[in-house]
């Protein structure tokens, strides 16, 4: 067995090993909390570059690209389908449910 320091407690070996194991625990924690208060204060980073420097005059917020929600259009002079287009899609969407209609009853 070495010399042990006499300032130093005296450890047997396997006490060695579990302070040796306990110490390495820790330092893979404090390296995981690290790993992680990294990540999540780099989500924020965006957030903080979109914030105006102080002092400083400028606007950096654009307009966006589209239309407020209720500035609507406004209204149409003429219709976009003509009323007889009207009556001619109607008696076919009507023709082609009834032709639908037919083979579903046969089935039951």
């Amino acid at each position: 067995m070495h010399k042990q320091h006499p300032s130093l407690p005296a450890y047997s070996d396997w006490e060695r090993k579990i302070k040796l194991e306990t110490a390495r625990k820790q330092t893979a924690i404090a390296l995981g909390w690290l790993a992680l208060s990294t990540f999540s204060l780099a989500g924020c980073s965006s957030s903080i570059l979109d914030l105006s420097s102080l002092g400083s005059s400028v606007s950096t917020v654009t307009e966006a690209p589209y239309l407020p929600v209720n500035d609507l259009p406004p209204d149409r002079d003429e219709p976009l389908i003509e009323p007889d287009q009207i009556a001619k899609i109607q008696s076919e969407l009507i023709a082609a449910r009834d032709h639908q209609a037919v083979p579903n009853a046969k089935k039951k």
